[in-house]
């Protein structure tokens, strides 16, 4: 029987019983050839695996790991078809079908130089129950990291409060940019919901950038506002159909609302000759 050939690398498979005189140089070009491929593929003093790289359980319900080097596809796999991401035997995630499941996410600010153990800001899912669940967020503050915000299985949004009762709650102050008008006459309500203006001449106001069919509204700070004539838009309406008249020398407060995108603007006078 003559020499046969393994299917993958071709190495030679002596003919038994015969190559008495040729078997020597056939085993040692099988093992030149075994040592070039693993080299190739396994390189023991560093460097890339190339091609596809497997590890199997052995069976379909055992874990498993494959990645293709060549395309940089792969997957994971084990008794769950998830895989579960561990450190220090502690599990902090899972892969699945569904994407990347974490019970918790921290940072740190290891890059500038603090301590790379210590979080800063900090993610953690909360469950309630079987069925209900959120998440809550987590700042460092005077050496100790607290929750600041948490979003809960009802879509409820606390802010310094972790027990929100409405869709946001929040503990503490709130806020609004107050707006310069200066030269201009437009009410941008993308900069902010608080604006104030000294008038010098006959002045036309024009509300724009209102958030679309949400209500909304601004306060308006006009200093001398009677000493010139203001020509308000169509769309804001007064009590009893009429603008306020306002102080000639001295500032007043006006209030805005709206419910519908600015297609109504609720306009009244809510503080008169402030001092």
């Amino acid at each position: 029987m003559a020499d046969t050939f393994t299917p993958n690398l071709n190495l030679t498979k002596v003919e038994v019983g015969a190559s008495v005189n040729t078997w020597g140089p056939k085993v040692n070009d099988n093992m030149t050839t075994l040592d070039t491929a693993v080299a190739a593929r396994m390189p023991i003093g560093g460097g890339l695996f190339t091609g596809p790289v497997g590890i199997d359980g052995g069976s379909e319900s055992a874990p498993g790991f494959y990645f293709d080097t060549s395309t940089g596809s792969g997957f994971f796999s084990d008794t769950d078809d998830e895989l579960a991401i561990t450190i220090s035997e502690t599990e902090i995630g899972r892969f699945s079908s569904s994407g990347l499941l974490m019970g918790k996410l921290a940072f740190d600010d290891e890059l500038n130089g603090y301590v790379s153990t210590v979080n800063h800001f900090r993610i953690e899912a909360f469950q309630t129950d079987a069925n209900n669940g959120g998440l809550v967020g987590y700042t460092r503050t005077g050496g100790s990291i607290t929750e600041k915000i948490r979003l809960d299985e009802n879509g409820r949004l606390g802010i310094g409060q972790s027990s929100p009762a409405a869709l946001l709650d929040r503990n503490g102050t709130e806020c609004w940019n107050v707006v310069d008008m200066a030269a201009g006459t437009a009410i941008n309500m993308a900069l902010g919901n608080h604006f104030y203006k000294t008038i010098a001449t006959t002045t036309t106001f024009t509300i724009t950038n209102v958030p679309g069919s949400r209500a909304t509204g601004f306060i308006l700070e006009l200093t001398d506002g009677g000493s010139e004539t203001i020509n308000w838009p169509a769309s804001v309406k007064w009590p009893n159909g009429v603008a306020p008249v306002l102080t000639a020398s001295g500032v007043d407060v006006l209030f805005f609302v709206t419910r519908d995108g600015g297609t109504t603007w609720r306009g009244a006078l809510s503080q008169e000759a402030s001092a």
